[in-house]
């Protein structure tokens, strides 16, 4: 049927509107699919060009990385080997100067006695004559944590009457403004306090 002398042909016959529209549509995504391919082979040259570079970047900044993390983890161990070095040193011989370096606030010690010391009550303890000698330790083993460090080893030492006992300690480090301070000490041996 056909419309009016003032009909439009759009309006006489809908489904023609509805039908260019999507020959358009199809038009459009076939001038986008056909632009694309034309680029594209373009664009993958271009990036199949950079690949190299961009891998041999990346692998040398993770390189860089690993060497940097290597590094610093080295000097932690150190320091930290050193530090139980040191701590064992100022127990034994008293050092509470070396001790005010060492530990940190809110240190606490969990000793064979028994009970809990606070960082005062520790340092309190360290000034009075040590009762025992010959302090060593041996199996040392050191775990990183990030910012926290566990000290474990074996240790042995003389009574004052000479006899020779053994245990194990665990010492907690922490690392604060880049600096490692002692915030936990655990000893496990046999109380030699009635034996000096």
């Amino acid at each position: 049927m056909s419309g009016g002398p003032g009909e439009s042909r759009a309006e006489a016959y809908p489904e023609s509107g509805r039908v260019s529209a999507a020959l358009d549509t199809a038009v459009g995504r076939l001038f986008v699919q056909r632009t694309s391919s034309l680029l594209c082979p373009k664009l993958d040259h271009q990036t199949r060009f950079l690949e190299p570079w961009l891998s041999n970047s990346s692998s040398l900044a993770s390189n860089q990385i690993i060497k940097t993390m290597s590094s610093q983890r080295d000097q932690d161990l150190k320091t930290l080997e050193q530090l139980n070095l040191d701590y064992l040193a100022s127990d034994q011989n008293s050092n509470v100067a070396r001790y005010e370096e060492l530990l940190a606030p809110e240190f606490t010690a969990s000793l064979p006695d028994y009970n809990l010391y606070d960082r005062s009550a520790f340092l309190d303890m360290v000034r009075k004559k040590r009762p025992f000698t010959d302090l060593e330790c041996s199996d040392v083993q050191i775990t990183l944590l990030g910012d926290v460090a566990l000290i474990h080893a074996r240790m042995t030492l003389k009574t004052l009457k000479g006899v020779k006992k053994e245990g194990r300690y665990t010492d907690e480090y922490h690392r604060v403004g880049g600096k490692w301070l002692c915030i936990g000490a655990n000893v496990i041996s046999e109380n030699i306090t009635f034996e000096m």
